[in-house]
């Protein structure tokens, strides 16, 4: 049974649609061999945290009493430890935390291979659980290093089209047409199904353009509902995504979220904010370092309409694309930006310009009017001396 499963398995491989169907499916059968009440898989990623990728269960209630932190816990010292670790649950039961011994760093990798047994599984048995279970392993590890080095050739090609395409977005005349050229030739790039870009004009955030239409309606609720969300995500200094991992917003921001999100059909949403020249270091990428409100010139909004996750190489792309769009798109608003706009212009996006600014601004202004009526001269006669001689 077990040779007919392994096999079965490896003819999926080429043909899976997802990693999550195919772990799910592996995690699925190997709880059936081995009689378990569940089997659950779990990764880790680069900056150190443990995610869980799937999880076949016959009950729901097979980990009563135990939260995804106090298992992701379990997870993370069994890493450490890298050995085998039986942990016993409530009555008969037990979980096996199996650490998968593999070199590979890469994220959707398998790491633990998470096993509850009721009742709890004999003494003479342990050894070919733990034996069954590594054979899994083998295999999971297998697809995900296919996985990695499909990804690896896709972001080559993606390269391949980025450089143009971010070359093409400097040499745009002013801000809309950057802007226009970016929501438009770039969706396939980004990734989503709708893209819009926003520019920060003053105290306030205006839509610029979205994909697929040549002119904005500013009276679309649409238009109504993004420019708020934009302007409270530009506040926060970070950028927002849709489901969103943080049980709790900022009130301000879950509320313009939950507006924007009674008027789209889209099931995710991503706004990246787009740094202006020079105020993100070359290392650093818009989805990971924190921007100073005075130093965001727009937002990137991206929606998908499907429910689907984005994988490491599109979210990369996404953020190459923004730190230049940011770049680009500060330089032509500046550029566009009249004389003396600084002085109506608040440190941070969507509020007045200080009072501080305002006087300065009244009195750079009177004394423009004083220096006009007694500086310049208004003595329009003309002296002349001699004889007025008739025309021949």
């Amino acid at each position: 049974a077990i040779e007919s499963t392994l096999n079965q398995l490896a003819e999926q491989q080429p043909t899976a649609t997802t990693a999550d169907e195919f772990f799910g499916d592996l995690s699925e059968q190997l709880r059936r061999i081995l009689r378990a009440e569940s089997v659950a898989i779990w990764t880790r990623h680069l900056d150190g945290h443990v995610e869980l990728m799937c999880e076949a269960d016959r009950a729901t209630s097979s980990y009563q009493g135990r939260s995804y932190a106090e298992r992701a816990a379990d997870v993370e010292s069994t890493l450490l430890a890298s050995a085998v670790r039986r942990v016993a649950d409530d009555g008969p039961s037990e979980r096996w935390l199996l650490p998968v011994n593999h070199q590979s760093t890469h994220a959707g990798c398998p790491r633990i291979f998470e096993l509850r047994f009721s009742p709890r599984i004999a003494e003479a048995d342990q050894q070919d659980v733990e034996e069954v279970t590594r054979v899994f392993a083998a295999t999971a590890v297998d697809f995900a290093d296919q996985v990695e080095l499909h990804d690896l050739r896709r972001r080559e090609q993606a390269d391949a089209q980025v450089a143009p395409f971010l070359l093409r977005i400097h040499r745009q005349p002013n801000a809309l047409a950057t802007a226009f050229y970016a929501v438009n030739e770039g969706r396939c790039l980004l990734g989503g199904d709708r893209i819009s870009i926003l520019a920060i004009r003053g105290a306030k955030t205006r839509l610029l353009t979205a994909s697929g239409v040549d002119v904005v309606d500013r009276r679309s609720q649409f238009c109504r509902t993004l420019e708020p969300l934009a302007a409270a995500v530009c506040v926060t200094g970070q950028p927002l995504t849709y489901p969103t991992r943080d049980a709790v917003l900022p009130p301000q921001l879950q509320t313009a979220l939950d507006q924007f999100l009674l008027h789209t059909p889209a099931q995710r949403l991503s706004l990246l904010l787009l740094p202006a020249p020079h105020s993100t270091p070359p290392n650093e990428q818009p989805l990971s370092v924190h921007v100073e409100p005075q130093d965001v010139v727009g937002v990137l909004a991206i929606e998908d309409f499907a429910n689907t996750d984005k994988d490491d190489t599109n979210l990369a792309v996404r953020a190459e694309i923004a730190a230049h769009l940011g770049t680009a798109l500060g330089h032509r608003l500046m550029e566009e930006r009249p004389p003396l706009s600084f002085l109506f212009r608040s440190s941070r996006p969507g509020q007045r310009a200080s009072r501080q600014r305002r006087w300065l601004m009244a009195a750079l202004t009177l004394a423009g009017l004083l220096t006009a009526l007694f500086g310049i001269r208004n003595d329009l006669r003309v002296s002349a001396r001699g004889t007025l001689e008739p025309v021949n």
